[in-house]
């Protein structure tokens, strides 16, 4: 994994993109294109950020060493200018300075750090030793006699040691110490329970949507033309939904409150040595610039003094030459002296501050080479972590895919067996449904010849009750002959009665035999109805009981054998299914 590159330009180059001597005695950057800093030869160059040690300053700093090497020295002040200066400037300079001694605050213990760390910077350091002379600026010229300025009274009091910031850390007691197994266990339960955050938070993702889907349905306008009933429903879908989105989002702010109040994670102890060093840099770096500050206004300082010296040296100087003097060579020589020491003293006071800024310089140079080593050493160990990841990532990707081929591989031939158990039930079941339709046909064919059984049954108990309904007229009627020969028959033996009475007894008269069978036909036809009438009911019960009889034995016959065949068609039906929808695997593919 490449990871971005910082915006700063590397710490091997100068400003003009030059490479520079490196910690190993080459030239250039040692880490090629594995470094994290732009380079000349890289189109981000032009709009990278100066290292920080080269940060632009001011018009007041001197040169870095490391250029002043190359460059002229500073060019000597005009005269004009040295000599227009306004006596005021020493006062206000005087009044800086007691403001910044009243500013600082000394700090004892890290005051003694700091001059020890500060003495062996300058005392044993490899650069300060092998510094070569730079040459020192020319000492300013003698100004002009109508110049007066106001010598100080008293030299300036020493500049009190630079301060260095205090860090100020707060320590917590860290938990006791937990064995390999409490820390598994911790992580699992913390693992978890971000599990379960995730998953809520999912299931909440998804009941929003549902959510705001009702929603959506209930402000279009096909909501107006559903029924009061659809709407009803759909109202109390929305609501349910709208619980379940409440109920989840509870739980879901429940779960994310607990993970937040999980004060202790299990982690390695983290080696501070690497912090105490960018702390230490971060220090010296502040001490350098604070260093560098009070250097020029000591420098500032200097100036004042020399000028000030040169100012008091060239008054008596003019004031001597006043004097009658026969002798010229002499006054010349004492002149020269005067000269000579003025610009001794001069070189004296510029160079010691020089050779300090130079050291501070060359301090600021190997900080910012630490600073930028420190980043590249964290650049390197994220590019490192990132490969490791990428790489248990990818072996974890392909061991995830070498065990779905196995439970592909598995699920197919699982597939194929239950296909071929689907088959063998198939086969068995088309030949029991065979049979089954040929009983069906039986059935059918059996059925048909019940019905014209029962259609002439029918047709015969119709014939019957037709019969019936003749018999019944013909029997009212007789009934009618019948009372009236009764009628007759008790005139008759009424009127015998009267005749015999008034006339003696006689021999009795058989009567004709046209009149016995008048008197015998009556009773012959009741009893002949009486018959009749009592087979027709018979008749009837037993064809109706008979038709009962075949309509059941049919329904037993045929029914449970169709809720049978029923019962296994929707099992195969839903084998079918679920064969299919496995991922659609063919019936033939074994």
């Amino acid at each position: 994994m490449n990871r971005p590159k910082t915006n700063i330009r590397c710490f091997n180059f100068d400003e003009d993109g030059r490479p520079r001597l490196n910690r190993r005695g080459g030239t250039g950057c040692e880490h090629g294109y594995k470094c994290y800093f732009v380079h000349p030869d890289e189109a981000q160059w032009k709009t990278a950020r100066l290292p920080k040690q080269e940060a632009p300053r001011g018009p007041e700093d001197f040169e870095r060493p490391g250029r002043g090497r190359h460059r002229s020295p500073t060019p000597p002040r005009s005269p004009r200018l040295s000599g227009r200066r306004d006596p005021d400037h020493f006062e206000g300079s005087r009044e800086r300075e007691h403001e910044r001694v009243r500013r600082k605050s000394v700090d004892s213990s890290n005051t003694t750090s700091i001059e020890s760390r500060s003495r062996t910077n300058r005392d044993g350091g490899p650069r300060a030793s092998n510094t070569p002379h730079i040459s020192h600026m020319p000492p300013p010229p003698v100004p002009t006699p109508s110049v007066s300025a106001v010598l100080p009274s008293a030299p300036p009091p020493p500049l009190p040691p630079p301060t260095a910031p205090t860090a100020t850390v707060t320590q917590t007691n860290p938990p006791a110490e937990l064995t390999i197994d409490e820390r598994k266990n911790i992580w699992k339960s913390r693992i978890q329970l971000m599990a379960d955050c995730v998953a809520a938070r999912t299931d909440h993702l998804k009941l929003q949507r549902e959510l705001s889907q009702y929603e959506a349905l209930l402000q279009s306008w096909r909501f107006s033309s559903l029924p009061d009933e659809d709407k009803g429903r759909l109202r109390s879908q929305v609501t349910e939904a709208r619980d379940r989105c409440a109920t989840k989002k509870a739980e879901l702010n429940e779960l994310i409150k607990s993970l937040i109040n999980t004060d202790y994670w299990p982690v390695p102890k983290d080696n501070s040595g690497l912090e105490n060093v960018r702390k230490e840099v971060r220090e010296l770096k502040e001490l350098c610039a604070n260093v560098r500050k009070d250097m020029m206004e000591v420098i500032a300082k200097q100036a004042e003094i020399n000028l000030a010296t040169a100012t008091a040296t060239a008054a008596r100087h003019n004031d001597s030459a006043m004097d009658v003097d026969d002798d010229g060579t002499r006054s010349k020589g004492k002149r020269r002296r005067l000269s000579d020491s003025g610009r001794a003293t001069n070189d004296r006071s510029i160079g010691v501050p020089r050779r300090i800024q130079e050291q501070i310089e060359w301090l600021e140079e190997r900080l910012g080479e630490l600073e930028n080593v420190l980043i590249q050493r964290d650049a390197e160990v994220l590019e490192e972590l990132d490969s490791r990841v990428e790489a248990r990532l990818e072996e974890m990707k392909q061991l995830q895919s070498e065990s779905s081929e196995k439970e592909r591989v598995q699920t197919h031939e699982a597939y194929g067996n239950q296909i071929e158990n689907l088959e063998k039930n198939l086969n068995t079941i088309g030949n029991e449904v065979g049979q089954m339709a040929v009983e069906i046909a039986a059935l059918i064919t059996e059925s048909e010849d019940s019905k014209k059984e029962r259609d002439i049954l029918r047709r015969e108990n119709e014939e019957w009750k037709r019969k019936y309904v003749e018999l019944e007229a013909r029997y009212s009627q007789v009934g009618e002959v019948n009372k009236q020969q009764s009628q007759e028959l008790q005139a008759l033996s009424a009127a015998m009665a009267a005749h015999s009475s008034r006339t003696t007894t006689t021999t009795p008269q058989i009567p004709p035999l046209e009149r016995l069978a008048e008197i015998v036909q009556q009773p012959a036809l009741q009893l002949v109805d009486d018959m009749l009438q009592t087979n027709a009911e018979d008749l009837r019960n037993s064809l109706s009981s008979s038709i009962q009889k075949q309509n059941s034995d049919i329904h037993t016959a045929i029914f449970p054998k169709l809720s049978k065949l029923s019962r296994l068609l929707q099992v195969m039906e839903g084998m079918t299914k679920t064969a299919n929808s496995g991922n659609n695997v063919p019936l033939s593919n074994t």
